[in-house]
């Protein structure tokens, strides 16, 4: 049995140990995910559902933490929300994310339909994820990408129409590691 991580009154998420989740997968290397948003619940959820896989999973609702996650920790793969309550979005976040590593996997997590409309999504090469996420979904996401994640953002771009040009790419709490 899987419990819910729990939020404290300073915003800090607590993790109940998950050793005994049977579906671990050990077969392949422990994905490294950051997760970006500025609601506990959902930051909770993606926690869940990332250990329950495996992962290795970092989690914060402020932009700066997560560029300092990221130096530190290095992520194979980013799930940013694109209202973060703060100045920037997830989209420059996601920017600032690509700038530090071209290889790390970028998908913005909203419930905004009209962000779809952004260009920068194409540019960037950032998968768009509607809230609630399809676990099946995200698993994908993270599991069938080639190892240089950098070619399949710009191949995703191009497929979509969105690159203008090859090559242009877009001038740019709380965490726990477990």
């Amino acid at each position: 049995m899987v419990e819910r991580p729990v939020v404290d009154a300073g915003g800090l998420v607590t993790h109940p140990d998950v050793s005994s989740v049977s579906e671990v997968r050990r077969d392949m290397p422990a994905l490294r995910v950051l997760c970006i948003d500025n609601d506990q619940d959902v930051l909770a959820a993606l926690d869940a559902a990332l250990q329950s896989r495996g992962c290795e999973v970092w989690l914060t609702s402020s932009i700066d933490e997560a560029l300092a996650l990221a130096r530190e920790f290095r992520p194979t793969a980013a799930l940013i929300d694109y209202q973060l309550g703060e100045d920037r979005n997830g989209l420059d976040l996601a920017a600032a994310l690509q700038a530090m590593d071209p290889a790390m996997m970028l998908a913005l997590v909203t419930a905004d339909h009209a962000v779809a409309d952004d260009p920068r999504l194409g540019e960037l090469g950032v998968t768009l994820m509607s809230k609630p996420i399809d676990p099946n979904r995200l698993w994908s996401f993270l599991t069938d990408q080639p190892s240089d994640a950098k070619t399949v953002r710009k191949a995703r771009a191009a497929a979509s129409g969105a690159l203008s040009q090859p090559g242009a790419r877009a001038k740019g709490s709380v965490s726990r590691r477990r």
